[in-house]
């Protein structure tokens, strides 16, 4: 019974780390087409900018130095995909112990 709460933990919390990083796409290419005073930009942007507030200072200041564009994108994708990675390591270490 454990075993298949886990399993169904390790599911949704795949699919929600799946969903974040579709979004976060989704803004950063409507980004590029769409008015910021569009109502479904600003929803994105309600989730996404959290997200990616952290790594802001960062892309900064590469940016100050010359880089070419933001990376805070970039930065907030590899964040997610440890964080997925490390997340679902501890679960499969709880499903051993089960």
């Amino acid at each position: 019974m454990a075993y298949l709460v886990i399993m169904q933990i390790a599911s949704g919390l795949s699919w929600f780390f799946r969903i974040v990083t579709f979004v976060m796409v989704l803004y950063a290419f409507l980004s590029w087409f769409v008015r910021p005073d569009n109502a479904f930009y600003r929803l994105l942007a309600r989730f996404c900018q959290p997200i990616l507030a952290p790594f802001r200072p960062i892309a900064a200041r590469l940016m100050y130095r010359g880089f070419p564009f933001d990376v805070s994108y970039i930065l907030a994708f590899f964040a997610i995909q440890v964080l997925q990675y490390l997340v679902m390591q501890v679960l499969s270490w709880i499903l051993m112990l089960i």
